[in-house]
């Protein structure tokens, strides 16, 4: 039997159209976050209106971005474009979220918890992959990273002789 003309038998999801939820960012420093909403909390979502509150002052996206402008500090143009791919993969991870409850089958009660503003914070709280993915992000938007090894280098020199390294008793033999 021959598929139908129009694809629609496909099964790969190329034609699938994703309803994607549309994504607010709020936060205290520009007054779109009133004190105490979402208070140390990643996100809400709004079923009503699908849409996505994302906190940009939670404290797992405060220090991913941090830690990368550490990295990146003195590279000019480093912060916005920091703050832009923290930005977008913490809200790829929340939005995954949305869309796998929306696809589900749980049942509601099940569903208004795993929408919860607890299981957004909790959905951000691991953060190997979204260094990881950072990490290649931004070295292909920005470059090697800056190391630290030189800063803490002169350091130890402005602060006198650094102490002999430790040595095995093999290294110690072979020496003499």
């Amino acid at each position: 039997m021959a598929p139908p003309a129009d694809d629609s038998a496909r099964d790969d999801g190329a034609d699938t159209i994703v309803d994607l939820p549309h994504v607010a960012w709020i936060s205290a420093r520009d007054a779109t976050r009133a004190p105490g909403d979402l208070e140390d909390q990643a996100a809400r979502y709004h079923p009503a209106r699908h849409e996505l509150t994302v906190n940009a002052d939670f404290r797992a996206i405060n220090d991913l971005t941090t830690h990368w402008h550490h990295r990146y500090t003195g590279v000019p143009g480093a912060n916005a474009v920091i703050e832009a791919h923290v930005r977008e993969w913490c809200e790829q991870v929340l939005v995954e979220v949305v869309l796998a409850a929306r696809s589900s089958t749980w049942s509601q009660d099940q569903l208004d918890a795993l929408l919860s503003p607890t299981a957004f914070t909790a959905a951000l709280l691991p953060r190997h992959l979204l260094h990881a993915m950072l990490q290649k992000r931004l070295a292909q938007k920005l470059g090697s990273p800056v190391t630290r090894t030189l800063d803490v280098d002169a350091r130890n020199d402005r602060n006198g002789p650094r102490p002999p390294a430790q040595t095995s008793e093999k290294t110690r033999r072979d020496a003499r």
